[in-house]
């Protein structure tokens, strides 16, 4: 039996597949992390491959099936176009993604880090500087709402307690 799920969604990143079609890891609010496979994403007439960009705000509609979920439709919300223009930014944000990638469970609502994240996303397009955002509070308050942590570290800490818990090298030079 399929069932379709219409949601707003972040882009987490995406991983070829074979031929023309693209694993998607999507954040939503009501369901979590999805992993969706987006088929035909890769042909060069898919009107849904623009919006399937790494931090991209989309509305989607996901179906499932039984052999997983399916990225039907998009609808493009916030492309962060502010934020993709500085490496510094970038930084910040592929790193916070990756983080979330490895620390969230599949399927598992979590709102809060969803509404934190998409507030991320908003107070990094307006930042102007690397030191005016605080990515400590961020990361503090990422491994708080998902309990593994509950008092206040540096960022350097904060960031070895990540790849402690992934059992995986964070790769940023920059951040710590």
């Amino acid at each position: 039996m399929s069932a379709t799920i219409k949601t707003e969604a972040l882009i987490l990143k995406k991983n070829a597949l074979l031929r023309k079609d693209v694993l998607v890891t999507l954040f939503t609010q009501e369901k979590g992390k999805l992993r969706v496979v987006a088929k035909g994403l890769k042909t060069l007439t898919s009107r849904r491959s623009p919006h399937v960009q790494t931090g991209n705000l989309l509305e989607v509609i996901v179906s499932s099936g039984s052999r997983g979920y399916y990225l039907q439709t998009t609808n493009l919300i916030s492309g962060f176009g502010l934020l993709k223009k500085e490496p510094f930014k970038l930084e910040y944000l592929y790193t916070y993604f990756f983080m979330l990638d490895r620390l969230l469970p599949e399927e598992q609502p979590e709102p809060v880090v969803y509404i934190q994240t998409k507030q991320l996303l908003i107070d990094l397009s307006k930042s102007h500087r690397p030191h005016s955002f605080d990515f400590e509070q961020y990361v503090f308050m990422l491994l708080l709402r998902l309990g593994y942590i509950h008092e206040k570290k540096p960022l350097n800490q904060l960031m070895r307690m990540v790849e402690e818990i992934i059992q995986e090298k964070i790769p940023t030079d920059v951040i710590m």
